[in-house]
Order: structure tokens, then sequence, then C-alpha cells
């Protein structure tokens, strides 16, 4: 699965590329991760893979959270609102959950999709 970061709230004055959330596989944070493979999941069953989120950015970022991945009979549906991590500052890390659910009336196939990150630089738009 994909990892899609949305970004939303920028600060006036802040450009896009000062507010930036990394996903790292490591606790040292060396090891960045752009896709999660959830591995063989059965109908009915859901997974879930820990990862370290860094605000390696230039501002505070007021709200993040990790969405859900679902996957049922009319295809791929992600929510957004799955898991809050809170607020991180610059260079600030915390550990979070990326989640994989399919529904048990799901046929068994190979299905792709993606897994939504969505981040607040402003306490505005939270």
């Amino acid at each position: 699965m994909e990892i899609e970061k949305r970004y939303l709230g920028l600060p006036d004055g802040v450009s896009e590329k000062d507010f930036e959330l990394s996903v790292y596989r490591d606790k040292e944070c060396t090891e960045e991760v752009k896709n999660i493979d959830f591995g063989p999941i059965e109908p009915g069953e859901e997974k879930s893979r820990w990862y370290w989120l860094k605000n390696t950015g230039e501002v505070h970022l007021s709200k993040v959270y990790v969405g859900m991945g679902i996957i049922h009979m009319e295809g791929w549906e992600s929510r957004t609102d799955a898991y809050s991590a809170g607020s991180l500052e610059v260079g600030e890390k915390c550990l979070a959950a990326f989640q994989l659910k399919v529904a048990p009336e799901t046929e068994p196939g190979n299905y792709s999709g993606s897994i939504p990150i969505t981040v607040y630089g402003s306490e505005s738009m939270v």
C-alpha cells in the first residue's frame, strides 16, 4: 500500500517544502518508508504495521492523522481519521499504527490502494 500524504492549513509565509512529515521503519529514523507491505490478509481480517513519524519540515505540525485502508466488495476505501498522532514539533517523532482491514464478504485477490496521512499545520484547520 502506498502512503499518501495530505498537507492542510499551510501557515502564511510558509512554503510546501517547509511543511513535511516522513515515515520511517526504525526508531533512529534512517530507513524511510514510501509503501507498506501488509502481507497476505484474509477476508474479515485486519492488520496493523507500526512505523515512526517524524516532522522533517521547518514548521510545527498541529495535528497528524494516520488513516486506515479498507478493502470491500466495491473496491478500495481510505478513512483519514483512524488514528491521531497528536502534534509534532520540528524534529519530533512518534510511533503510529497503519491499519488495513478486509471486509468479510470481499473476494480473495490482489488489491492496491493508499493509506492516507493528513497533516494540519494550523490550529484553525483542525
